[in-house]
Parts: C-alpha cells; sequence; structure tokens
C-alpha cells in the first residue's frame, strides 16, 4: 500500500499504446478531454520522428514530458542491470542549474528507489511531507507536486521518468492516466534506440568483416570456379588458369576438362560424378598436375538459395605442395626425434663404457713409447671416439644447434681442415682400392660464417665423403667458394655416378640410402639441419652419368673470425691446478676420470654419492666441481642448485655425454660453468677447467730481495695496493730460504745485494721471473746480475709496475706451454 499523501496504479507495461505529446505553456490548464489527447498524441509523435541515438531519444522523453504534464521540470534515469543509474536527463534547468546538478543526480536512494521496486506509477500532491523525500540531491530543482513513472522494456524496469512543480497538488488522475501512456511510448522508443544502435553495430561489423574476407581473398593464392547445376563453369577466380596450367578460357566448359590436365584424371572425374550423384555434398580430394611438380587440394560445396533451391557449386583449387612437404619433414622429424630418445637412453651406459676405455687409452698414451704400441692405441682411441659421435649424431636429430653458442669461422679454413680430415679416405684408401681421386679447390674470399665451426667441418667431411663413394673409379671433386647474395655460396662438385630426378627428392629424407647396410641414411639428413640451422640453404643438381653438384649458400657476418695466432694464444694459457672434487656414480667411469685429472697435477677427491660429496664439500670446498648428469637420486641439477645455494662462488661443470643437449641459457640459469662431454676427451677436459678457475686475474705472487727496508716496505706496499701477495727478504740466504718452500711468481732482486748472483742462478720452484732492480744504469746490473728477464732502475720501477705484471704474465704462459 502507498501511504497517505501517495496515489499510485497498476504498473505500465510496455504494451500500453499511448501516442501524443503536447507543447503547452500553461501549467493550470485543465488535462482532461480532447485537448489532453491531442496533447499525448503530439508527445509520443515527437519520439517516432526523433533521432534513434538513445541519448538523444532521453533528451526528448523529458522535454515532451514537461510539456505533456505542463511541468517546469522533468527528468528521466536509465539504469543497468544493477540498478545503479547509467544515463541521468533533465528538461527545464538553465545551464547553471545542470552544472550544479550534473556531477551529483539522484541515484534513486528514496521516491525515485521505490519507483524502481515497486515499478508502479507514483503521484505526490506534495513531495516534501514525504519521509522519502530526503534523498535528492541539495542543487535539485526544489519540488513539491511530483509524479513518476517506472519505464519497461523486455519484462523488466529499465529506468524512471518524473515530472514535478514547485506548487503543490497541481498533478491529477487525468494528468497520471497520460503520463502513464506517454511512458510506455517512452519505453519503446527507448527500445527502438537500442534495436537501432545494435543493428547499426551488426551492420558495421559485417560491411568490416566482408572487406576484410574481399582483403584475404584477395591475397590468397587460391583458385575459385563456380558451377550451375549442371556442372558447367559460369565464374573464373583470377588464379585457377595460372594454378592449373591452363591454356585456355575455361568459362562456359564443363569442370571435368580439368581431369586433362591431372596426372591422375579418375580422381578428379570421380569426385564430379559423385557431386552429381549427390548434389548436397561437400568433399575433397586431392590432385596431381602433370605439367607441374605440383599437388592441389579441391574443396566443393553446394551453393544453397535461402529455400534451399540448389543454384550451383563453389570449388577452390588450392597449392598445397609445401604443406605436403612440411607434413613429410614433420614426419621424418618426429622419426628422429623417436630415434633420439631411444638412443638417449643407451648412450648414457655406452658413454660410460666408452669413458673408460678412453680414459685409460689416455693413460697408457701417456705412459708408452713404443711406436706400434702407440700407433695400435691411437686407433683404438678414434674407434671410440667414433661410436660416441655416431650416438651424439643420432640423439642431435631433430635439434637445433644453439645459436646462443655460435662464433665466426673463416670458411676457407674449414674447408681446407675437412680435406686433410679426409685425406686418408679419398687419397690412402682410394689408392689401395686401385684408383685416383683428386680434389681441386677454387676459393675465392668470403666474410666469415656465423656458427659452429666444428658441426660445418662434418657437413663438409660428409658430403668428401659421399663423392668419393660416388667415383668407384676414381675421379675428381671440385671444392669452389665465392661471395654471393650478401654470404657465401660454397660448391662440391664431383665426377662420379649422377642421380636421377626421383632420386635427387629423396636423397635429405632421414634413413634414406642407396649404400645398403654401409649406410646409416642419416648422413645428408643432419647435413640439411646443420645448414638450416646456420640460416643458410642445400641444393643439389644431377644427372645420370654427369656427377653432382652441391650447392651450399651461408650468411655471412662481419664480426672477425679468430685467426690460428689469437686461437694459439687462448689454448696456451696457463693451466692453474685446483682442488677439484669429482662426483659420478659409476665405478670404473669414477675411476678412470680421477686417474685422468690426477696425472694432469689436480688435487682430487673422489665420491659416488652426490649426498656425500656435498657434505664433504661443506667441511671443505674445493677449488671446482666436476659432477655427472645423470646420477640416482641426486641429478647433476640437484648437485648445481645446493652448490649455487651454499656456494655461490663455486664453480661447477657437467661431466655428461648430454652437453648438446643443454643451452648456454639453461646452463647460466643452472649456475653451470660449463661442460666436459662424457667420455671425457682430455683437451676438452684442460678447457673446461682453464675456463672455471680463474687464471689471469690471480694475484701474483712477488718475493722482494732488497737490503734496503725502506724501499722494500714501498715496493712491497705497491704490488699489494694492486692486488698481488709480496713478501720481503733483507739478505740472499733469507731469500733462498724462503723460496725453498714457497712457489713464486716473481723475484725483484737488488743487483747490489750480496750473493746476489747466487741467489739469480739457482733454479726455483715455478720458474719465477727474475727482475733486476738497482740504482746503477742497466749496463752495469747486466754486468752484476747476467741473464734476468727485466733490468729497471729503482726509481723508476713505481712507474715500470705495470709493465713488470705484464712481463711476469706472459712468462707464465710461456711456462705452460
Amino acid at each position: 500500500m502507498w501511504p497517505q499523501n501517495r496515489r499510485a496504479r497498476g504498473a505500465a507495461g510496455p504494451d500500453d499504446n499511448a501516442v501524443g505529446a503536447l507543447r503547452a505553456r500553461d501549467y493550470h490548464a485543465p488535462m482532461s478531454g480532447p485537448d489532453a489527447l491531442a496533447r499525448l498524441y503530439a508527445a509520443t509523435a515527437s519520439l517516432a520522428r526523433g533521432s534513434t541515438d538513445e541519448r538523444e531519444v532521453l533528451g526528448q522523453i523529458a522535454r515532451s514530458a514537461a510539456e505533456l504534464l505542463r511541468a517546469p521540470y522533468a527528468a528521466v534515469g536509465i539504469v543497468d542491470d544493477h540498478g545503479d543509474l547509467r544515463e541521468f536527463v533533465v528538461h527545464g534547468l538553465t545551464d547553471d542549474e545542470y552544472a550544479r546538478l550534473k556531477d551529483h543526480p539522484p541515484i534513486g536512494r528514496g521516491i525515485l528507489g521505490a519507483l524502481l521496486r515497486e515499478g508502479r506509477p507514483l503521484r505526490l500532491d506534495d513531495l516534501t511531507r514525504d519521509p522519502l523525500a530526503a534523498g535528492f540531491p541539495i542543487h535539485h530543482p526544489p519540488m513539491r507536486a511530483f509524479l513518476g513513472l517506472p519505464l519497461h522494456l523486455d519484462g523488466r524496469v529499465i529506468g524512471r521518468l518524473y515530472a514535478t512543480h514547485a506548487r503543490a497538488g497541481v498533478f491529477d488522475e487525468d494528468d497520471e492516466r497520460l503520463a502513464m501512456g506517454f511512458a510506455a511510448a517512452a519505453s519503446v522508443a527507448i527500445g527502438n534506440a537500442r534495436l537501432a544502435t545494435s543493428l547499426r553495430a551488426q551492420t558495421d561489423a559485417a560491411v568490416l568483416a566482408s572487406s576484410q574476407l574481399w582483403a584475404v581473398l584477395d591475397a590468397l593464392e587460391q583458385g575459385v570456379i563456380v558451377t550451375d547445376p549442371a556442372g558447367t563453369i559460369v565464374v573464373v577466380g583470377d588464379r585457377i588458369a595460372g594454378l592449373v596450367g591452363a591454356s585456355s578460357p575455361l568459362a562456359g566448359q564443363n569442370e571435368e576438362v580439368l581431369a586433362t590436365l591431372l596426372a591422375a584424371p579418375d580422381v578428379l572425374l570421380s569426385a564430379i560424378a559423385l557431386e552429381r550423384a549427390q548434389p548436397r555434398i561437400t568433399d575433397s580430394d586431392e590432385l596431381t598436375l602433370q605439367a607441374f611438380d605440383r599437388t592441389l587440394r579441391r574443396y566443393s560445396a553446394p551453393v544453397l538459395a535461402v529455400d534451399d533451391t540448389l543454384l550451383g557449386r563453389v570449388s577452390v583449387y588450392a597449392d598445397v605442395s609445401r604443406e605436403r612437404i612440411i607434413q613429410e619433414q614433420i614426419v621424418s622429424v618426429e622419426r628422429l626425434r623417436a630415434t633420439g630418445e631411444m638412443a638417449s637412453g643407451l648412450a648414457h651406459d655406452f658413454n660410460n663404457v666408452l669413458a673408460t676405455i678412453l680414459g685409460r687409452v689416455e693413460l697408457l698414451l701417456g705412459q708408452v713409447t713404443d711406436a706400434t704400441l702407440i700407433e695400435n692405441l691411437a686407433a683404438v682411441q678414434r674407434a671410440a671416439r667414433d661410436g660416441a659421435a655416431t650416438v651424439a649424431r643420432m640423439r642431435e636429430y631433430g635439434r637445433p644447434l644453439d645459436q646462443a653458442t655460435f662464433q665466426p669461422f673463416a670458411l676457407a679454413t674449414v674447408i681446407a681442415e675437412a680435406i686433410e680430415f679426409t685425406r686418408p679416405r679419398w687419397r690412402e684408401q682410394a689408392v689401395r682400392e686401385g684408383r685416383t681421386i683428386e680434389i681441386e679447390t677454387h676459393l675465392t674470399p668470403t666474410r666469415p660464417a656465423l656458427g659452429e665451426a666444428p658441426a660445418f667441418r662434418d657437413v663438409l667431411v660428409n658430403l668428401i665423403f659421399n663423392a668419393v663413394d660416388a667415383m668407384p673409379h676414381g675421379g675428381t671433386i671440385a671444392i669452389g667458394l665465392a661471395p654471393a647474395g650478401g654470404g657465401a655460396e660454397l660448391t662440391i662438385r664431383d665426377t662420379g655416378m649422377g642421380m636421377t630426378p626421383a632420386l635427387q627428392r629423396r636423397i635429405f629424407e632421414p634413413f634414406f640410402t642407396t649404400k645398403g647396410e654401409r649406410g646409416s641414411g642419416l648422413g645428408l639428413a643432419m647435413v640439411r639441419k646443420v645448414i638450416a640451422s646456420l640460416g643458410g640453404h642445400i641444393d643439389v643438381t644431377s644427372a645420370p652419368g654427369d656427377g653432382t653438384t652441391f650447392t651450399i649458400w651461408l650468411p655471412a657476418t662481419d664480426r672477425p673470425a679468430p685467426t690460428t695466432a689469437a686461437q694459439s694464444t687462448a689454448d696456451q694459457r696457463p693451466r692453474r691446478l685446483g682442488r677439484i672434487v669429482l662426483i659420478d656414480d659409476q665405478t670404473d667411469v669414477r675411476d678412470t676420470e680421477a686417474m685422468l685429472l690426477r696425472a694432469e697435477g689436480h688435487d682430487l677427491r673422489a665420491f659416488s654419492d652426490p649426498a656425500v660429496a656435498l657434505g664433504a664439500i661443506d667441511e671443505d670446498p674445493p677449488d671446482l666441481v666436476i659432477t655427472d648428469l645423470g646420477m640416482p637420486g641426486l641429478t647433476g641439477w640437484d648437485v648445481a642448485r645446493a652448490l649455487q645455494a651454499r656456494h655461490p662462488a663455486l664453480p661447477v661443470i657437467f661431466l655428461t655425454g648430454w652437453g648438446r643437449e643443454l643451452t648456454a641459457a639453461q646452463l647460466r640459469e643452472g649456475g653451470v660453468s660449463g661442460v666436459i662431454p662424457k667420455p671425457m676427451d682430455l683437451s676438452e677436459a684442460r678447457r673446461a677447467i682453464d675456463a672455471a678457475l680463474p687464471h689471469g686475474d690471480q694475484p701474483l705472487r712477488v718475493l722482494i730481495a732488497d737490503d734496503s727496508a725502506a724501499f722494500a716496505a714501498v715496493l712491497a706496499l705497491l704490488f699489494r695496493q694492486a692486488g698481488h701477495h709480496a713478501r720481503t727478504a733483507a739478505t740472499a740466504d733469507a731469500a733462498l730460504g724462503i723460496l725453498a718452500t714457497d712457489r713464486h711468481d716473481l723475484i725483484v732482486l737488488d743487483a747490489n745485494l750480496p750473493a746476489a748472483l747466487d741467489l739469480a742462478r739457482k733454479p726455483h720452484a715455478g720458474a719465477p721471473l727474475l727482475c733486476v732492480a738497482s740504482g746503477s744504469p742497466e749496463g752495469e746490473m747486466t754486468d752484476l746480475v747476467p741473464g734476468a728477464a727485466l733490468y729497471v732502475e729503482k726509481v723508476r720501477v713505481p712507474e715500470r709496475l705495470d709493465e713488470i705484471v705484464r712481463r711476469t704474465r706472459e712468462r707464465e704462459v710461456a711456462a705452460h706451454v
């Protein structure tokens, strides 16, 4: 029940049909009779003629409501699905009044909220006497008479419409009835505006989708044919003739004419016959052209009218040759990946066996002197390494090279190395078999390539071996290199048997071989994979009896390739002996690895249990930890993570046969300094250990032998400030005593020290560099102490300190070489 002072009627729904509006100025004239109906008609008609924009429609509703009810003020409020005010439009306010009200509209806490909740009209003679009238904002126009109506749409209340007057008792029942009719028309107008907005959005979306569709179709390399119900071509796409190789116009002909262009015409003819028998069928067939090495996919579907009448068919011809090649490559990669996964399971055990064999052979090669025995041991070593390389290659198929490890390399240098590596095969073995093979080179300087030089050398070795196999009666292999296309082009041409086109299409397939049991079918697949990983490509041209030419293109880099001298200097860095912990769960392998590392001079502790090793490391941290990767219980990764947490400065090296599967980023994130391949190669182990153990930046151990305590103290301070260790001795005997027990890198000797010559001539551990310093000129110092590495006047020692340190470093390199 509405309280006293409120008069309410039943809810007005969207089906109330009241049409009209009235532009009136007398707010006190009676509202009944024909005049009132005319006003209602005028008000509702204004809604029908107005804009379809919802905001503008709301403004028209407020204006027409004020004129219809002769009220100085009217407002429309639209709410969202949660009942919160979304739109608020008023009529009857000055600009200043609206500016004050628009930021704080009535949100519906009192009477306006009751309108939404009750869903019925509300008429008040005097709003000020109603307790719910307190919720209006302070800038709202003064109100006494109030007439409010809910706006219904699709069975729910979407907002409210109300009119007010500053005088009480203005609105009567006739006003309320007119307002109810107008509210119904207003709700319909709002619904129409929303529908129009939705239709505009749908139309815009359809236009956009249509334009996008045509843009996509224009960009596609597909041919389209539209036929009538009899199968006659009525529409021909621009690309269809070029796609199928048609030389005459297709329009007006039957689609069956295309069958004459196919290698297997029955496929298309059968599809067309099926479509005639079942006109509404949608089908897809694969076609192969006669004149082109091209595969087409034909998609055909019926075209139906709105009443389901068959208008014809649309057929789309797409070139899927590349997709078929990609599918074949995917199948090949999956086969290779499966092979790699199987090989991975075998490789760990196989590498452990090879590690023992190779390790013992390395030790024996360093101990025996008999030439025949050395040759036999070297043969065993090569065979074992070849076996490990075979398993590694099988496991690496399908995996790209790690570009983070790429370095510039000189192509001509790698070509020369590949020729030398294969010389026993193409020269000595060929001669024993009664054939002569020569290799010619035509090499033009090119910029370096970027990648892994050993991997590319394997590519060339494989191609040279294939060329040798293709010349059973001997012949010539010509290798060319020249700049091309911003990179370098390398050709390997033989005068062998050549290949048919069918064979050329298959030579890069994994496991495809023409060598019978002698071939694995993996060589050329690996060649293509490596070249693709380097960003290049490989092509082959051949004909039976005319030999074969492989052409490789690789991108070039402006980064310089390291010279032989630079590589030699890098390999000759002083190897620092360290305290190493070795962890490997395989007893024979661990013992062999330990023997090799101890033979190098390292102080080594070996463990089979990673947990025990971690405990020992906590008690006495070494300089370096070398750990196997695959171990039961704790893996190498577990060990690395534990050491990173407990001893973050302690370097860790993995000893594993899975090293090529680990990227540089993975190693960095795991706190691993490097990888030694398993089976352990001593040269690889030396490089990895040298890289992990700092050497060039190690403090020098300096002994200053001088009877001038002041000079010795100042010089010692200078060396210490530079980060080095310095000791002083006032006599030659004292210096000899120190050198007898402690190793030093540098001796700074006063030429005038008694017995200085004896100190200089006596051999010392580590062969330290001798620097003679004196107040005498250099000529006199050489007479007093001949054979020193440096002679420096005492007053110039501070300014030449860096030179003395540098010469000492260089002496370290020479000593280790």
